[in-house]
């Protein structure tokens, strides 16, 4: 399996780089998610007749929901009441909603259901 992990993603709890953005990293997750078999994953541009709070990354995963929100290492609680709350739903209708804040973390959760927090 060859998997798209790229560099600035790979740190889970280091401060985030001043040149990276959201977009960056929400690209290179993206990326990497769409590199593993089975996996199919995009971006959701939000707009004002949307959901509110929807995450930035849908992801299925061998027939496994993923809601993903992306914020920066550091920046973790820049989350919005309305994000936490979509989150919140996906996760009791039984898929998988998380905050993610690297590539390493994002692939971890998708393929083997948690990501470590080294």
């Amino acid at each position: 399996m060859n998997l798209v992990i790229l560099e600035h993603g790979l740190g889970q709890s280091q401060p985030a780089e001043d040149n990276v953005t959201e977009a960056d990293l929400t690209r290179d997750i993206i990326r990497a998610l769409n590199s593993i078999p089975d996996t199919f994953a995009f971006k959701i541009h939000g707009g004002p007749n949307q959901y509110g709070g929807i995450s930035d990354i849908v992801c299925c995963h061998e027939g496994c929901f993923f809601a993903m929100e992306v914020k920066l290492p550091g920046k973790e609680r820049n989350i919005s009441q309305l994000q936490a709350r979509f989150l919140h739903h996906i996760n009791e209708a039984g898929g998988v909603g998380i905050l993610v804040t690297s590539v390493k973390q994002a692939v971890e959760e998708v393929i083997y259901g948690e990501s470590s927090t080294e």
